[in-house]
């Protein structure tokens, strides 16, 4: 979505992965393209984006609490009108 909530892309899930927080790796970090790209800028920004989270629903983090790691393609960038 774009600024405006409008589609900008057309992707494909290409894989589909549950692991452990503490268990996300090096690769995932580095594709998922945010700050830096390292694995220590990740967990960084995700243990506080999931600590905020996880203290909305009255839960505690844990290293070991399962996160959903989703890689994509882009297959088209849509024309903005």
């Amino acid at each position: 979505m774009d600024a405006l909530s409008r589609p900008a892309l057309v992707t494909r899930t290409v894989e589909v992965e549950i692991r452990p927080f503490e268990e996300v790796g090096a690769p995932f970090a580095a594709r998922e393209g945010e700050g830096d790209g390292s694995l220590g800028h990740w967990r960084e920004a995700h243990w506080a984006f999931f600590s905020r989270e996880c203290a909305r629903i009255r839960r505690a983090p844990s290293p070991r609490m399962p996160v959903v790691c989703t890689s994509f393609e882009v297959l088209r960038i849509l024309e903005l009108p």
